[in-house]
């Protein structure tokens, strides 16, 4: 084995030729007579570029020998029946199993993602919020006291106190003095997705759970819900005629068919 890596060296060095191929598709050296294309090596070496720590290892003709090791090791595994063993047929297996699963998981998972993004976009929720100011870097003494005001208010909502007025008076959102906390409608991907997921999931005329954003502490309060409306956006354009004549109106319809999109669409 030792020699054949010896001998391979040696023709390579002495023969630059076979390294510097014209084309990629050309064999740029054997290995126990099979050809190792240089689009491998090119394909190799860009996709461990950024993975190399070794500043060495990414000159190119350091990763040359790196590259001519490792095709030799395989080559020689080959040659004792390595990949034959029933370990290594074992561990192909579950590697294998397990990317399969991993697939699976995540495909399910953006799945029911999408499920759920599509059926809240059939409703819009009514609320209102009342929101306790707090970064979103900020933890300890500070989060606690913050934490105990919002807790305090929704106590006293729950106990049956006006939502809009406990809004207007301790709300920390901006402008919360003249909107009483009331955001109007809204539907998916609207807000941050904490305060959306309270949003659809607390009841009509209930107070939700304290939740945490980027903004601090909040509670809301559902005030209904109703379908999304399609919405139809709509544009025109317009030619300015600068005299009553029938040859003018003519141009003019000539140009405005220019811009006539093709029926395809209409049904």
């Amino acid at each position: 084995m030792k020699r054949f890596f010896f001998l391979v060296v040696l023709l390579i060095s002495l023969s630059p030729s076979l390294v510097l191929s014209q084309n990629e598709k050309e064999a740029f050296l054997y290995i126990n007579e099979k050809p190792v294309f240089q689009e491998e090596f090119i394909r190799l070496y860009q996709k461990n570029l950024n993975l190399i720590a070794d500043k060495e290892q990414k000159d190119l003709d350091n990763y040359l020998d790196l590259f001519i090791a490792y095709k030799l090791k395989l080559a020689e595994a080959k040659q004792q029946n390595l990949d034959g063993e029933e370990a290594y047929l074992q561990d192909i297996a579950t590697y294998r199993k397990t990317l399969t699963l991993r697939y699976l998981e995540e495909s399910k998972l953006t799945e029911a993602i999408l499920e759920n993004i599509y059926n809240r976009s059939k409703k819009e929720i009514h609320v209102s919020h009342i929101l306790i100011n707090l970064p979103a870097y900020v933890y300890g003494k500070d989060t606690i006291k913050a934490y105990n005001r919002i807790n305090a208010l929704r106590e006293r909502a729950i106990a049956g106190e006006a939502f809009d007025h406990l809004a207007q008076k301790y709300s920390e959102e901006p402008d919360a003095q003249k909107t009483k906390g009331d955001l109007g409608y809204f539907s998916t991907m609207q807000m941050v997705m904490p305060f959306e997921n309270a949003a659809y999931t607390t009841s009509i005329d209930e107070i939700s759970p304290i939740i945490r954003t980027g903004y601090g502490y909040h509670i809301l309060k559902v005030h209904g819900e109703r379908p999304v409306e399609n919405k139809l956006d709509a544009a025109h354009i317009m030619v300015m005629k600068s005299k009553d004549s029938t040859a003018d109106k003519k141009h003019i319809q000539k140009r405005i068919l220019l811009y006539k999109p093709a029926n395809r669409l209409q049904r």
